[in-house]
C-alpha cells in the first residue's frame, strides 16, 4: 500500500541501484514498465531461499496460534 510518489520514490532508488529498469509504455505514455535488471535477478536468486524461510515461520505461527 504505497502512494504513486513513494512507489515511484522506490523504484527510482532501485533503478539508481542497477537492479531494474524503466522504461514509457508505448500504448499509453502514462504507464511505465519496470522490469529486473541481471542485477535483479541475481539479488532475487540471492534471498528468494530467506524470503520463502521468513515467510514460512510466520505464516506457520499465525496459524498455530
Amino acid at each position: 500500500h504505497l502512494s504513486q510518489s513513494a512507489l515511484s520514490r522506490l523504484i527510482g532508488r532501485l533503478e539508481k541501484d542497477g537492479l531494474v529498469g524503466r522504461s514509457v509504455c508505448a500504448e499509453d505514455r502514462r504507464g511505465v514498465w519496470v522490469t529486473l535488471t541481471d542485477k535483479g535477478r541475481a539479488l532475487h536468486a540471492e534471498v528468494l531461499p530467506l524470503q520463502r524461510q521468513v515467510l514460512a515461520r510466520l505464516l506457520g505461527a499465525s496459524a498455530e496460534t
